[in-house]
């Protein structure tokens, strides 16, 4: 073959080759628009299938500190509560209930022993605790399993004795929900906290975005579709 024809050859090939690339290119672009289009729908059905990293769940199954959980109330914004604990009074706030519930396990008492190294847990606090850097990593299967019951069993009595603290409290007029010393001026007997959220402007919002949502995620599967 001679020199010409064999660069005719490889000039054949380049063109064809860059035909391709060029093709590939226009493919990449058009999916790129379709991407681009979609973009806005799939971030809008996120929060159906994606947690929010800033909310700490209320009723987990790995012994954390979350399981102060079985609670009907909601919390909302920040809040000024206080301990209503004797040995509490106008000492730290907390900005939300959760807070405050993690606080109070420190009062309540319990006399349990670790599951797997046998020390002795004198509050339930404690438990939690050590849960986390000793009954966590070493057990496994149904003692891990029991060892989860229980310290939901001492959570939700934790929490009813806050809640039964706040009553009292409240009822008895010395104390509100912010421990602070001083007669309710309204006459609604249920501590701030421990009212229920009614159906606000919010909740009323949030529950048209999911149903917006859900017809809407017909159209992202079909989307998604034609970029794969």
């Amino acid at each position: 073959m001679s020199m010409h024809q064999q660069s005719n050859c490889q000039n054949l090939a380049c063109r064809v080759l860059y035909k391709q690339l060029e093709e590939l290119c226009k493919a990449v672009e058009a999916a790129q628009a379709i991407i681009n289009i979609i973009q806005p729908i799939i971030n809008s059905q996120r929060p159906l299938w994606m947690p929010n990293p800033d909310l700490t769940p209320l009723n987990t199954d790995d012994g954390n500190q979350s399981d102060l959980d079985d609670d009907d109330h909601e919390e909302t914004g920040t809040e000024n509560l206080h301990c209503p604990h004797s040995q509490c009074k106008d000492k730290e706030s907390y900005s939300n209930r959760e807070s405050l519930k993690r606080h109070f396990t420190n009062h309540v008492g319990c006399k349990t022993k670790c599951r797997s190294c046998g020390i002795e847990i004198d509050t339930v606090r404690r438990y939690a605790l050590h849960f986390k850097t000793c009954m966590k990593g070493k057990l496994s299967g149904q003692p891990l399993l029991n060892a989860k019951k229980e310290q939901r069993k001492l959570n939700k009595r934790a929490t009813k004795e806050l809640d039964k603290m706040c009553s009292q409290s409240t009822e008895l007029g010395d104390l509100d929900i912010t421990g602070n010393a001083k007669k309710r001026k309204d006459t609604d007997t249920t501590s701030p906290s421990l009212r229920p959220r009614l159906g606000t402007s919010e909740n009323l919002a949030s529950n048209a975005f999911f149903t917006s949502a859900a017809t809407e995620a017909g159209m992202t599967s079909t989307l998604l579709m034609v970029v794969y």
